[in-house]
């Protein structure tokens, strides 16, 4: 998604992507774009409004199941966790 964000950008869509990141670390890790300075994805969220999120999962991520614990780390943003775990 790195390459995405730098080289094919979507209209003015932000990006939070960084070299490695994991769904297991996307809630500590911190990641910066053009459009927003760095910061970790739980402020974002709970800094703008997004009318779609989309979510790109590598294929070693796609087998994985998160565990709730995953979700709640990001429990005071305006987001709820999926149910379907």
């Amino acid at each position: 998604m790195v390459n995405v964000a730098n080289y094919a950008r979507l209209g003015s869509a932000d990006y939070f992507a960084d070299v490695g990141m994991t769904v297991f670390k996307m809630f500590s890790t911190t990641a910066s774009d053009k459009n927003f300075g760095a910061t970790d994805l739980g402020s974002l969220l709970r800094s703008k409004q997004y009318s779609h999120i989309f979510v790109m999962l590598g294929l070693n991520e796609a087998g994985s199941t998160p565990t709730r614990a995953t979700w709640s780390s990001c429990a005071s943003s305006s987001r709820t966790p999926p149910s379907t775990f």
